[in-house]
């Protein structure tokens, strides 16, 4: 698929003349999107992505469909976007329309799953966390919601005392 090979031309051609669906669960049980936020390395759209993610936001992909990963987890493009980096996941969620209080099947919010990323002892990574968990709120998020375990984001950001500042940021709200 062009999508997959990275070729802009080849997908707005094919586009321009056969419908998509891109919401279709592929042959490895996901969507187009979400294989193609997995190729994102970069901490910043390149032009060539911003015009991919703009193609896959204004015709109607779901950032929240459920994919199977490699390792048979259900996840969503969301999912992936949250564990890259603050301009990436800010350029995503400026595109697509932000459901702050969508839940998982564990009853995660967007701002659970932020919340419990581990940051690996690094502090640039705390940083960023904090970046999005403050644009999460921005965008409406709860932060007194609990999941099914009964933990808000802000016991599952306290397990770590890199996320000091989100912890922080979570209570005063």
């Amino acid at each position: 698929m062009s999508v997959e090979q990275r070729n802009w031309d080849l997908c707005n051609l094919l586009s321009e003349h056969y419908p998509i669906d891109l919401n279709a669960e592929t042959s490895l049980k996901s969507t187009l999107l979400y294989d193609y936020i997995k190729m994102c390395y970069s901490p910043t759209l390149s032009k060539e992505e911003l015009k991919f993610i703009t193609f896959f936001a204004e015709n109607g992909a779901d950032p929240m469909a459920p994919n199977q990963s490699s390792y048979g987890q259900i996840e969503t493009a969301a999912d992936i976007i949250i564990k890259k980096d603050f301009p990436l996941f800010e350029a995503f969620f400026g595109l697509f329309t932000l459901d702050a209080q969508a839940t998982d099947d564990h009853g995660n919010t967007l701002l659970h799953k932020v919340c419990a990323i581990d940051l690996n002892f690094d502090a640039n990574k705390a940083k960023d966390l904090y970046r999005k968990v403050k644009f999460l709120l921005e965008k409406g998020a709860d932060a007194s919601r609990t999941n099914n375990n009964d933990k808000t984001a802000v016991i599952l950001a306290s397990d770590d005392n890199l996320k000091e500042k989100t912890v922080a940021l979570l209570l005063k709200q």
